[in-house]
């Protein structure tokens, strides 16, 4: 019971994430997730208390969709870093073409809200992201001018700059050829720049 119970959360709460593609966050009533999941209020206010309980939920399922899986690759050890790099930011960026780009129109609309755990919440996904991409490019071949090359955080910073652009991209101006063109000519051109011999410039 508690099974079917967590599935039609999930079941709701992606409903939700379907009607934040077409109306945006702040536009999100619990009438509208009603009306697209086909329950009174009454009923949807039976697995969610309120609209900020919902909206926390939404983050937990941004989590599950994007951040654990990226956390899953970044442990497979089995792999280099640079191709767990890779794998990251492609998953990333199927997420945001399957979604829309939903996950950074979440997280950009989340943190101009003034719900102090929608803010804890979305801190801790972003934080655990840059956490994890930073982890890895210290792992990345050693070059010999540390002077040259950018702090780990940067870096970080500057991989997840990546699907975000193509989200915005995405978003705005799609194009069918964005995401093939940034995985097979920009990911490698940025991975193998930080991976240069800068002492050689």
């Amino acid at each position: 019971m508690k099974r079917l119970h967590q599935s039609r959360r999930e079941e709701i709460l992606d409903h939700a994430l379907d009607v934040i593609q077409e109306v945006g966050l702040g536009n999100l009533t619990m009438q509208k997730i009603a009306d697209q999941v086909g329950f009174t209020q009454p009923a949807l206010f039976k697995h969610f208390a309120s609209k900020e309980e919902l909206v926390l939920g939404l983050m937990d399922r941004l989590e599950e969709l994007l951040l654990l899986p990226i956390e899953e690759i970044a442990a497979d050890k089995s792999r280099p870093p640079i191709e767990r790099i890779e794998a990251i930011l492609r998953h990333h960026m199927d997420l945001i073409e399957e979604r829309n780009s939903l996950p950074i129109l979440l997280l950009a609309e989340a943190s101009a809200s003034e719900s102090k755990p929608l803010l804890k919440k979305m801190r801790e996904i972003h934080g655990r992201y840059l956490l994890t991409l930073e982890r890895l490019s210290r792992r990345l071949p050693a070059v010999n001018d540390g002077r040259r090359r950018p702090k780990h955080d940067c870096v970080a910073m500057l991989l997840m700059g990546i699907p975000s652009a193509f989200a915005i991209r995405n978003r705005l101006r799609p194009k069918p050829d964005t995401k093939d063109r940034i995985l097979k000519n920009l990911i490698p051109f940025v991975l193998e720049t930080l991976c240069e011999d800068w002492s050689e410039r």
